[in-house]
């Protein structure tokens, strides 16, 4: 997952894309591209899981749906024009996002998601 060189085998979740993703975010970058890759990857069985179960992305044993349903909030940031407050709104959903995986790590309890 960490070797940013192309190793041999590409994660099959893109985990790395959505880490890197936030990482750059975070770091005033402000660079979507990994985000982008990651959410387009494997677009196709989020649209099923969700279709299927549409609770998918707050439910722990669904951990490819979490991470996808994360990477889009992260996203939509893009869309907001002004960058303090697109710095302000990518500093939020990282707090969501980081509530809801306490409680998806068993550190707090259940949340659902407010975005």
């Amino acid at each position: 997952m960490w070797d940013l060189g192309g190793g041999e085998k590409a994660d099959p979740w893109r985990a790395d894309d959505y880490l890197f993703g936030i990482w750059d975010l975070l770091t005033g970058k402000e660079e979507y591209r990994r985000l982008e890759e990651c959410v387009r990857h494997n677009s196709v069985y989020v649209k099923k899981c969700l279709k299927e179960f549409p609770q998918a992305h707050n439910d722990p044993r669904e951990a490819m749906a979490v991470m996808y349903h994360n990477a889009r909030l992260f996203l939509r940031t893009k869309e907001i024009e002004d960058a303090e407050k697109r710095k302000i709104a990518i500093g939020k959903t990282y707090e969501e996002v980081c509530r809801f995986m306490r409680y998806y790590h068993g550190l707090a309890k259940k949340t659902e998601r407010e975005i």
